[in-house]
């Protein structure tokens, strides 16, 4: 075995320049076990497998690396907006921000990764039907809410959760 791969191996090196054979076996699913080995040894540095389908970094991240979750506020979206209830609006929607979805903004439950309906909201406020639909009017006249065929939204346009794609 080269010194400089062995050094590396060993963990004494964390970068060398060698020559590699890389080979794979692709399965009738599309998955593929990869092999790293080198030319003058039979044995194997790496073995892996891989699946070439599965796109890197489209799912929103499941936690915050042990961080604290964060949101940031548009602060100059929020600036704008004008009329009544408007801070109803903002404070509302900064007290769903646990539920916020990361990229999407889809508001889901917790622990069941679910859309919240109209009853899951009344609960996380802790109000009457009448107060919580005055919430939402506010929230949905200023653009802050949105109502689509997945559920509740809050707009990444006056709120972001962690990594939200513009």
């Amino acid at each position: 075995m080269d010194k400089d791969l062995r050094d590396f191996m060993n963990g004494d090196k964390n970068a060398v320049k060698v020559e590699i054979i890389i080979s794979r076996e692709k399965t009738d699913n599309g998955t593929e076990h990869v092999y790293i080995k080198e030319p003058d040894s039979l044995c194997e540095l790496y073995d892996f497998w891989h699946n070439p389908e599965k796109a890197r970094g489209d799912k929103p991240p499941k936690h915050t690396g042990g961080k604290k979750p964060y949101i940031m506020l548009m602060v100059e979206a929020i600036r704008k907006l004008k009329g009544d209830n408007v801070e109803t609006a903002i404070s509302s929607a900064i007290m769903l921000a646990d539920n916020i979805q990361w990229n999407t903004g889809l508001l889901t439950d917790k622990r069941k990764k679910k859309p919240l309906s109209y009853e899951d909201l009344r609960k996380l406020y802790g109000c009457s039907n009448d107060k919580l639909t005055n919430k939402i009017k506010a929230m949905e006249h200023h653009g802050i809410l949105l109502k689509d065929k997945e559920g509740y939204k809050i707009s990444t346009d006056f709120i972001k959760k962690g990594g939200a794609k513009v």
